[in-house]
């Protein structure tokens, strides 16, 4: 499991825990990584996790992710409801529900057919939901109808 993010009190939770379950061997902490580190980081990536507890509004992860083809499991908070379509690019899940994100990572994990298909799914998504152009283009054609500006 590679766990890119701070090294922070959370992260030796995380570590606490593997140890006692024999687990520590299996993890892999990057620490803080620049951009192109991240993108390798995504490149490698059978599943893209992102447990967020938070409300971001727009999950610029989830957006990365799924523009380099792959599949995103993400949280029903915030954002990521919006970018991900549940069962067609990722799936959401309730970060308290331990269960079911599991099962749904493992699914994915087990069926690289599925997690390929979602993460074609994902690019699409990005290029035709999430295009810059086109977001520009809408919001020039706003203030062209508002205030005439052109």
């Amino acid at each position: 499991l590679l766990v890119a993010g701070p090294s922070d009190g959370y992260a030796n939770v995380i570590l606490e825990k593997a140890n006692k379950n024999g687990l520590s061997k299996q993890l892999i902490f990057t620490g803080w990584i620049g951009h192109e580190e991240m993108r390798l980081a995504y490149t490698v990536a059978d599943v893209v996790l992102v447990p967020s507890l938070y409300l971001d509004a727009f999950p610029r992860i989830v957006i990365e992710a799924m523009a380099l083809g792959r599949p995103v499991v993400g949280t029903c908070y915030g954002g990521a409801p919006e970018a991900i379509e549940d069962g067609i690019t990722g799936y959401v899940v309730d970060p308290f529900n331990t269960k079911e994100m599991s099962e749904r990572i493992i699914d994915l994990l087990e069926d690289p057919e599925k997690a390929e298909k979602f993460g074609k799914a994902g690019y699409e998504r990005v290029k035709t939901a999430f295009n810059l152009d086109e977001k520009i283009k809408n919001i020039l054609a706003c203030y062209h109808d508002e205030f005439g500006i052109k």
